[in-house]
């Protein structure tokens, strides 16, 4: 994942891209997501419509590939 821009409005803390699909805005109050900027991961959480993104996950777990 990689940090939002905090210049605008943002509705998570961290973008997963992904290859091939659109990109999904994360958050989390239970994991750390400033520990697996920069990495490939598989993560595992509640998605819901975004209203600016595309998806916002609420992350529960995280998996460093």
């Amino acid at each position: 994942p990689q940090p939002s821009d905090p210049s605008e409005y943002v509705e998570g803390t961290h973008t997963l891209e992904r290859e091939g699909a659109v990109p999904v805005t994360l958050t989390s109050s239970v994991v750390d997501l400033s520990l697996y900027e920069g990495k490939k991961v598989k993560v595992f959480g509640e998605t819901q419509k975004a209203l600016k993104s595309g998806w916002l996950m609420d992350v529960g777990k995280v998996e460093e590939l």
